[in-house]
């Protein structure tokens, strides 16, 4: 019975706390409930290795079950049938639809640190791509990213982002995430391909705990990732171990169909920056991961711009707009005491601390 003056439950509510039950008997796959603390989760991995998807499944279970509003690039939403029978085993005479889906992102009032994120879940897809214009040194945005990144934590914004790797991700946001998620869709790998298995089935996570909010100890200090864990898409009902995802109880996801044995998942859209950026730029981000998996940490300008094959009369136009777009990705540049243009590419990596190279080694 709620207290005096205290406002009862919404039907809703209880949905959600019925829902929340069932799940994993009430566990959480990452979140600490009681720290009272924002978290940043990055999921890495190409195109079609189920990032989207692992950070809506995470928003959703983590915080839009809570009733935590999700703010996303992304168009996240999540259909939950609980039965009757259900309800009433937890005392309550109906059941119902409890529908969870994100609101719009806007970028400008996000950088402006607009008072309607605070204690939200930002879902930002694709971070580097999203949020490219504002990684400008010169750009007055570039403050206000610088902002926006350091009032996450006194705003209590936890952060869910996307990214293909991490070498694309701003220091900043680096040093500040908790967890990072290396998600591989196993219909890709050797067996899953001789095996024809179907994509968007089975997802593959390696869990690298960066500061001991997880469990305690750092991958720094241990060396360890956890996994790998295997999530399967359908029904939505992934084998996490002692942090899994796993729905013990009787409710369907999506809409109630009495003909469909598989649960849909999430109806997860990407968000129009992204997709024009990717389409756009794609293969320069390609180009730029090449260098770095190369071992490249420094390329001269004559030497980019060969390898990047912009050569001739292709010069004039498009060297202006690379040149603009690596500013956006975050390549910078500096200069040698002779004139000379030198790109320093990121070398971050989490499994392979490499020896970095000069580019004439790994260019033949």
């Amino acid at each position: 019975m709620p207290r005096e003056n205290q406002t009862p439950p919404s039907h809703n509510d209880i949905l959600r706390a019925i829902v929340r039950c069932e799940l994993n008997h009430g566990r959480y796959m990452f979140k600490h409930p009681w720290l009272d603390r924002e978290l940043i989760i990055g999921l890495i991995g190409t195109k079609g290795d189920g990032k989207s998807f692992g950070a809506a499944i995470i928003a959703i279970v983590e915080f839009g079950l809570d009733n935590i509003p999700i703010f996303s690039n992304l168009d996240i939403k999540q259909g939950i049938e609980v039965p009757d029978a259900e309800a009433n085993s937890y005392g309550f005479k109906k059941g119902g639809n409890l529908a969870i889906a994100s609101q719009k992102l806007e970028r400008d009032a996000l950088l402006k640190l607009d008072e309607r994120y605070r204690n939200g879940c930002l879902v930002i897809d694709e971070i580097n791509m999203e949020f490219a214009e504002a990684r400008r040194a010169t750009s007055n945005n570039n403050l206000a990213t610088d902002r926006m990144v350091q009032e996450i934590r006194h705003l209590k914004m936890s952060l869910i982002y996307t990214v293909i790797h991490e070498m694309w991700i701003d220091n900043r946001i680096r040093d500040m995430t908790d967890i990072f998620i290396r998600t591989q869709d196993t219909a890709l790998s050797p067996e899953g391909l001789q095996g024809h298995k179907p994509a968007g089935v089975d997802f593959r996570w390696e869990i690298y705990p960066m500061t001991r909010y997880l469990n305690g100890m750092t991958y720094s200090e241990t060396g360890k990732k956890i996994g790998p864990i295997f999530i399967h898409a359908k029904p939505f009902q992934g084998c996490m171990d002692s942090y899994k995802l796993q729905a013990v109880g009787t409710f369907k996801y999506g809409k109630p169909n009495p003909q469909e044995q598989n649960v849909p998942l999430p109806d997860v859209r990407e968000g129009e920056t992204t997709f024009e950026v990717r389409e756009k730029w794609g293969w320069l981000y390609d180009r730029i991961m090449g260098l770095h998996d190369q071992g490249v940490d420094e390329i001269d300008d004559a030497s980019l711009w060969d390898y990047l094959q912009i050569t001739g009369t292709r010069r004039t136009g498009l060297r202006k707009q690379v040149g603009i777009q690596l500013g956006h990705m975050g390549i910078a540049y500096k200069y040698t005491h002779n004139g000379e243009k030198i790109y320093q590419i990121p070398n971050s990596d989490l499994d392979k601390p490499v020896q970095r190279r000069s580019a004439e080694l790994v260019l033949r």
